[in-house]
This record gives C-alpha cells, structure tokens and sequence, in this order.
C-alpha cells in the first residue's frame, strides 16, 4: 500500500482544509488524489507538482513530491477512503503524519471535536460525522484508559484544555535567547503592555539570561508544568527554532505526544537566525516545517523559499527583514563606519587564518587607500582601524 503525509489540518469558516505531502519516485502530470465517502462520491484534491527531483524526507530519499490540498464545507460525509488514480489504476493510500509515522493507533484515536461535529483520522479514512452528547466525554475516558494500560500513568494535561487557546509563547537557543524571538517579545513588552500580559519567552532554567530577560518580561522555564500548561493552551508559537528535529519549543516527551497531538492546536510563526546563505531546501521545506508564517530579510530571501520545491504558498511567507534588525541605530552624526561580516562552512582541514574569506577582510581592512579616504574625508577626527576576528 502507498502512503501519503498530512501535514495539516485548518478550520476555516465553516470550511475544512487538509494538507497532505505526497512523494513518489517519478513524476506524472495525469495523477488524481481524491476522498471517496461510503456512497462513492467522489472528492478531487488540487494536486501542485514540482517537476524536480528532490531530497525530501526524513531518511533523505530522493523524490518527486507533490502538495495535496481540499478544501470542503463541514458537513456529515461519513468515512472517506483517500485514493490514488495514476497510469489506470486505483489504489488507497495508507494516512501517515508528516514525520511518516501513524497518526493513530487502533485503541488511540485521533478525533477533532468542533462545535457540531468531529473528524476521526485514522490509518485508512477520515470519518466526518455529527457528534453527539457526551461523545467527548467518552473519548476523554478512553484516552485516559488508553494512557494507563500502555504507560501506568494519567495525562493530566488533558483535563486542564481550555476551550479558549490565549498565549503567545517566544523561544530562541533555550540556554541564551538573544535572537530575533527576544528582539520581538521586548518590543511587544516595551510597546503594546495590555498584549504583553499573553506573552511568555521560554528557556532552559539552568539559563544565563533568565533574570535579564525577566526585565523584558514573563519567562517559563521550559519543560515545566506552566509551561506545558501554556504551550497546550497557546494561541501561536514564535520561535527561531523550526522543526522536529529541534525540540526546542514543545515541552512534551514523545509518549506525550502520543497523547496530546490531537489537543494541541497552535499558530507557528518561525524567524529564522539569520539570512539564509546556503541550500536549506532539505531542512526548511513544507514536510519539516509546518509554519504557519515563514519571515524572510529580504526579496530574493523570499523568492528563494517561494520555489515550488519547498512547497509554501504565498500566505505562509512574509518578506519583513528580521526583528534583530531592528536594534541597528542609523547616527547620520556619529564618524564610524562598522563593516560586520559574517563566515560560516569553511570546513574542517581549513585554518581560518589561512582561508580565502580572512584574507579578503583583513586585505579590505588594512588598504592603504582606504585609509588614505578617510583622513581625507575626516581629517578632523581621530582614525581608527581596528582589525578583529574571532572564531565563535
């Protein structure tokens, strides 16, 4: 059986929106994804292809992946098969989350509850039906069931869901911060007071800079009971920290997750460190990163992420420059000129003083012509050239 990866799912109105990830080993324009419900009306997904052949998976398979997208009026459709026609043929696809791992398991379910219906995802279907009273209740008791005989433990988490979700919740390296999350959460905290109050920055409570950022505002210390609290209960994520791979803004162990995914229902907006200088295709594509919102610096930045192969569409991506930029002064008074270059991947067997990349800076920083324009310019004031690097 062949599989295909929901990457979302997103109430919209009274509309539902899934998001699946489907990889093959070639490309074909004729293949239709579609919902079969049990009277066998048919549902057709939009497909959008990318013509490329990319490293794009968790096991760094090499694939043709395509963005499966419906959406569709919330109404009773019963059990819905997804089901795959290429080359003539028809086959169900098997639902896996977006790590390829099952969403749910016989005796844990995975059910949505809105207002006047859930939607059950289980291996082989998605079942909308109307709920009924007390439907929640007895899904609550047999998680909690579940939760014992597999793992001789309550989930107390799961009573302590607020129908409301209302906090904001920062991150950057749990050990420091100081990145484009502080940036933005001291700005809220030194404009906007009354917002302040949902906003929380999380780090590691063996953390340096718990107490200067305690200054800015209200800090959790990550893996705490308030915060689990909160990140069960926030309205969005904002973090320099993306993916799965980097478990630095959700709390929750794996077994956790196990029992909480289906409750946790958040925004993600993701600031990355800095400008993106290599391929990142492979680490910040649609399968790992579930943003919500992605921040680019600058237009080309943004055209980068924008190419079919990462899999975003236009209201996932925001050319904005970066909140850390922000703490750059522009003094037209001041005479200094700061020229702050950055390095990376030089590689291993190669001794910084030897590279190409400190022969060019120090070369531009020692140029008897520039020196020779600036007293020219400045001949008034002290000239200082200040060589300085440092490997961090």
């Amino acid at each position: 059986m062949k599989y295909i990866n929901l990457v979302n799912v997103s109430i919209k109105n009274k509309n539902i929106e899934f998001e699946f990830l489907y990889k093959s080993k070639y490309f074909n324009k004729n293949r239709a994804i579609y919902f079969e419900d049990e009277l066998q009306r048919k549902y057709f997904c939009n497909i959008k292809q990318c013509n490329n052949e990319v490293n794009y998976s968790y096991n760094n398979e090499t694939c043709y992946v395509s963005k499966v997208m419906l959406n569709m009026p919330i109404a009773q459709y019963g059990k819905m098969k997804l089901l795959l026609k290429e080359n003539e043929k028809i086959l169900e696809l098997e639902i896996r989350d977006n790590k390829n791992e099952l969403i749910a398991e016989r005796n844990n379910p995975y059910t949505i509850f809105l207002n006047k219906y859930k939607i059950e995802i289980s291996l082989d279907n998605i079942e909308i039906i109307k709920r009924n009273f007390g439907d929640k209740i007895i899904y609550e008791i047999k998680k909690q069931i579940y939760g014992i005989k597999k793992y001789k433990r309550l989930f107390i988490f799961r009573f302590l869901k607020m129908k409301k979700r209302k906090y904001y919740l920062f991150n950057d390296r749990l050990l420091y911060g100081d990145d484009n999350s502080e940036q933005l959460f001291r700005y809220i905290n030194e404009n906007y007071p009354k917002f302040a109050k949902k906003c929380y920055f999380v780090l590691d409570k063996n953390s340096t800079s718990i107490n200067r950022i305690r200054k800015i505002g209200k800090v959790l210390k990550y893996g705490s009971f308030n915060h689990k609290f909160k990140f069960l209960n926030s309205k969005m994520i904002i973090s320099s920290h993306s993916s799965y791979l980097d478990n630095s803004f959700n709390p929750f162990s794996i077994q956790e997750m196990n029992m909480y995914k289906d409750i946790i229902n958040k925004k993600f907006v993701f600031l990355p460190h800095g400008v993106i200088m290599n391929d990142v295709r492979q680490y910040l594509n649609r399968e790992l990163i579930t943003a919500d919102l992605f921040i680019t610096s600058t237009r080309q930045e943004y055209q980068y992420i924008m190419q079919e192969d990462f899999m975003y569409e236009t209201d996932m991506v925001a050319c904005t420059g970066l909140p850390r930029f922000d703490r750059l002064k522009n003094n037209k008074n001041s005479k200094i000129i700061l020229i702050s270059p950055t390095w990376r991947g030089l590689g291993e067997n190669i001794k910084f003083e030897n590279s190409q990349y400190f022969k060019v800076y120090r070369s531009l920083l020692t140029n008897s012509k520039v020196k020779e324009i600036l007293k020219k310019r400045w001949i008034q004031n002290k000239i200082s050239i200040t060589s300085s690097f440092c490997k961090v």
